[in-house]
């Protein structure tokens, strides 16, 4: 039998129309990345807008521009990790925990470059009511937790974690307005995002305690 104990837990862009072609070699942006020719299965205009980047004047007088939109988030749970072992038959009391946490980290399905993210990360949050995390400068924090497992036989156990994060989703959508097109701003390529956030403090993390040291996945 096994039994997990918790205590507290830490933070530690001619004089013509433009073609599609011409468009689409508009769409490079520094901060997202270029998603020419792809589309967005969001709607165009869909959910919260959040922020623009990359504005662009060309000497034709064209601008194009990047906005970015908020859809939805959900909570999961992220698989779980092996972490230590402990052999009970080698201690007299059998109990371990996390001694060097967990790290934690942003992971994002697109290119985001590093000095925008923490920006873009916190815009998000400000226009999504469900989330109520207090977002830090890091991309990736260790977050240690004094939550221990317990066994009282002398069998070899592993111990295994695993994350409760937040999940938001959305898409970029590159925008251009063409000085000789009076139709007005066009959209040229769509992208969704998602973004998987780090924990946001240590109570996120979860202790699997119910596994034996030669386990290769963790079954609750």
């Amino acid at each position: 039998m096994y039994s997990i104990v918790v205590i507290t837990a830490l933070l530690s862009s001619v004089t013509a129309l433009p073609s599609l072609e011409i468009v689409e070699k508009r769409g490079a942006t520094d901060t997202y990345g270029d998603y020419t020719g792809q589309w967005s299965t969001y709607k165009d205009g869909e959910g919260k807008y959040v922020r623009s980047d990359d504005v662009h004047r060309y000497a034709s007088g064209d601008k194009c521009w990047t906005d970015l939109f908020y859809v939805s988030s959900e909570v999961k749970q992220t698989d779980w990790e092996k972490k230590t072992t402990i052999d009970c038959a080698s201690t007299s009391e059998c109990e371990t925990g996390l001694n060097d946490g967990v790290q934690s980290c942003n992971e994002w399905s697109i290119a985001i470059s590093v000095g925008a993210e923490v920006g873009i990360i916190k815009d998000i949050l400000s226009v999504s009511t469900e989330i109520t995390t207090t977002y830090g400068e890091s991309t990736c924090e260790m977050m240690g937790t004094t939550a221990t497992c317990k066994w009282d036989d002398k069998k070899c156990h592993s111990v295994w974690a695993s994350q409760e994060v937040t999940v938001n989703k959305g898409y970029i959508r590159r925008r251009c307005n063409f000085l000789n097109d009076r139709e007005g701003d066009k959209t040229v390529w769509s992208k969704n995002w998602e973004v998987q956030m780090k924990a946001s403090n240590s109570d996120a993390i979860h202790l699997g305690c119910g596994a034996s040291c030669s386990a290769t996945k963790y079954v609750l």
